[in-house]
């Protein structure tokens, strides 16, 4: 995943919002954002936090996230 570079464009990082909104990531996704993305800039961060959130608004997610992260 793209999101696993140093910075991201904005159009990757629209894009990660427009695929977050629209519940079209992939679990191994949500944990390349949330447990693998680097925080070298401000874009990264604003990613990791709209994951984040979206995993609140989703906590029957969480456990099996979690796990995946783990691994």
């Amino acid at each position: 995943m793209a999101a696993q570079g140093a910075a991201l464009s904005p159009v990757i990082e629209q894009e990660l919002y427009s695929l977050l909104e629209e519940q079209a990531l992939k679990r191994r996704d949500i944990v390349t954002l949330v447990f693998r993305l680097q925080n070298t800039g401000e874009s990264c961060g604003r990613v990791k936090r709209a994951a984040l959130y979206w995993l609140q608004s989703q906590p029957h997610h969480a456990i099996t996230l979690l796990m995946m992260g783990q691994q």
